[in-house]
């Protein structure tokens, strides 16, 4: 099964917003997850300063940011700033 063009849209707005945010601070490691009209994907960085893994899990519209460090310890963006985390970019 493919995406439809929305789901994409919202891969590469998320992919764009990174970049902006993160600017030259981050490096793409991988995508994975892309299972048909639901739109669940992942898509996850190398957070260069810190050597952190920021890792981005779409499901349904919901998204969580979890962030690892060196020996793998892990937390949520959500835990340290709330933030809404639904997904629902107009494209």
């Amino acid at each position: 099964m493919t995406l439809d063009n929305s789901h994409y849209g919202m891969i590469e707005f998320v992919q764009e917003e990174f970049s902006r945010i993160f600017q030259g601070d981050i490096v793409y490691h991988h995508g994975t997850g892309y299972t048909g009209h639901m739109g669940c994907f992942c898509i996850e960085y190398i957070y260069l300063p810190l050597n952190y893994r920021l890792v981005f899990e779409n499901d349904r519209n919901l998204f969580v940011i979890d962030i690892y460090d060196e020996i793998g310890a892990k937390t949520t963006l959500f835990r340290i700033v709330r933030f809404e985390n639904t997904l629902n970019k107009k494209i």
